[in-house]
């Protein structure tokens, strides 16, 4: 199996951390604990000591009823300062009311030089008697009748006057009723108990400052107790913190070590499925040049020669027989009659070559004699051999006699596959590019792109990457 080289850097492979140790832990956890716990029982002793130091009853008493007499003279000033606040926004209201109308009405004196309703209308009475006297000039009585129409419509105005005044008049009343509210002697008797009980206070307070001196010493000890009490389970969380951190950092590379070694392991299969399935494109383009029924041909030829040297051999039996026969004297055999053998004799007729035998036991190994002189003598053929017979299904010869018969028909074989060898090597040709064609695909799918020239060798001359075991 091949290496996979990527182009792209390898990632570093992460340093192996050191696994925590749970029980260091647990010893620095259980020291820390023992601190802790001194701490506690310090603090308990300093508790107890500020619960032991306080004021006498006595004192005590006095200071809780002057408190409560304190906190009810704070809501009656509460109360009065929200009543009070209220006075002073009606106050403010009334002000900017009145600051309005005074307005209106100097914006309506503006207009004329009359301050009043009554000299207005002796005016226009003066000026009418004028005009009705007749002792007037004509210009002068024009004069008079304009400026008695321009006073008559101003009059009009001057309706609203009175009603305005009027309504100032009424706002400075309550002006005065609400200054008056704050004038009210109550809120200074509640600010003087106030101050008298607040003194008071302060002098028990006073009498008792070596106790509270003392207070104040064991708050700051028991503070300093629970700051370092704090700190030490801090530092207890901290150690387990870090406990923690170390294990969740063993566990992620124990993890990310696994899966790395899981990636390789995947890489390694997809390597070696790349490696057979291109091991098997290289056997099958090898496959689809071979011709077809080489190995047959092989086979064919082989029974040929084998059969053909058993061929040979008997033919060369059979020559030397024929010649020795051929070379053997002319014997001179007395012809025997049946009336001269003598008795217990039979005489056997075959042929020439054949020899009288005497006695009925010799007549019984005559006869089998002959018997297997007439059975074909038989054909010992090698496994390889019959196995070989039995690929091509011819029956394998029981003698010699049946060789010539099994070498026609291992000949028939051999011109049937020379016949047929182009054709047949096309359709495997054919077969061979589907089949090929379709491990091509089954390498695409695994983005491994085979090379005709060297299926080995991926495409583009790129290394060869992993492929998805199926």
């Amino acid at each position: 199996m091949t290496t996979i080289n990527n182009n792209t850097e390898a990632k570093k492979v992460a340093k192996r951390p050191q696994r925590p140790s749970r029980d260091v832990m647990l010893e620095k956890v259980k020291a820390v604990e023992a601190k802790i716990e001194q701490h506690q029982a310090k603090l308990f002793v300093v508790k107890d000591q500020i619960s032991g130091t306080s004021l006498s009853t006595e004192k005590n008493d006095k200071m809780t009823n002057l408190k409560q007499k304190l906190n009810v003279l704070r809501e009656e000033q509460s109360e009065i300062k929200k009543s009070r606040t209220n006075v002073f926004t009606q106050i403010s209201q009334l002000q900017a009311s009145i600051k309005k109308k005074k307005s209106e009405l100097d914006a309506i004196f503006s207009k004329t030089n009359f301050k009043s309703l009554d000299a207005l209308e002796d005016h226009i009475d003066k000026l009418e008697s004028k005009v009705e006297s007749g002792t007037l000039k004509i210009i002068e009585e024009k004069k008079a009748l304009q400026e008695l129409s321009q006073l008559k419509k101003f009059k009009k105005n001057f309706s609203n006057v009175s009603t305005l005044q009027e309504s100032i008049d009424a706002d400075n009343q309550n002006l005065d009723q609400l200054r008056t509210l704050l004038n009210d002697s109550k809120s200074e008797i509640i600010n003087s108990s106030y101050d008298s009980i607040k003194g008071e206070l302060d002098d028990l307070y006073k009498d008792d400052q070596s106790v509270r001196q003392d207070k104040t010493k064991l708050y700051a000890k028991r503070d300093e107790l629970q700051k370092e009490i704090n700190a030490l389970y801090d530092e207890k969380r901290a150690i387990q913190s870090e406990y923690r951190t170390a294990n969740e950092n063993y566990a992620t590379w124990k993890r990310e070590n696994e899966a790395r070694k899981k990636e390789e392991e995947e890489k390694n299969k997809l390597q070696e499925e790349q490696d057979r399935l291109n091991e098997l494109i290289a056997e099958e383009r090898e496959a689809a040049e071979a011709p077809a029924f080489e190995s047959e041909l092989n086979l064919c030829n082989g029974l040929l020669a084998y059969f053909g040297t058993i061929l040979n051999q008997e033919l060369v039996k059979t020559t030397e027989t024929t010649t020795k026969a051929n070379n053997l004297p002319t014997l001179n055999i007395r012809k025997v009659e049946d009336s001269e053998a003598p008795k217990g004799f039979v005489v056997k007729k075959k042929n020439d070559d054949d020899f009288l035998f005497a006695g009925s036991k010799s007549k019984k190994k005559n006869n089998k004699k002959e018997t297997q002189s007439a059975k074909p003598a038989a054909l010992k053929i090698p496994i390889g051999v019959m196995e070989s017979l039995f690929s091509l299904k011819i029956q394998a010869p029981l003698s010699v006699s049946e060789v010539q018969s099994t070498v026609e028909k291992v000949q028939e074989k051999k011109q049937y596959y020379l016949d047929n060898q182009d054709r047949v090597t096309e359709e495997k040709k054919a077969k061979l590019e589907s089949k090929f064609a379709l491990l091509s695909e089954k390498l695409k799918q695994l983005k491994i792109t085979p090379n005709s020239s060297n299926p080995g060798t991926p495409a583009n001359g790129e290394e060869a990457q992993p492929i998805a075991a199926e």
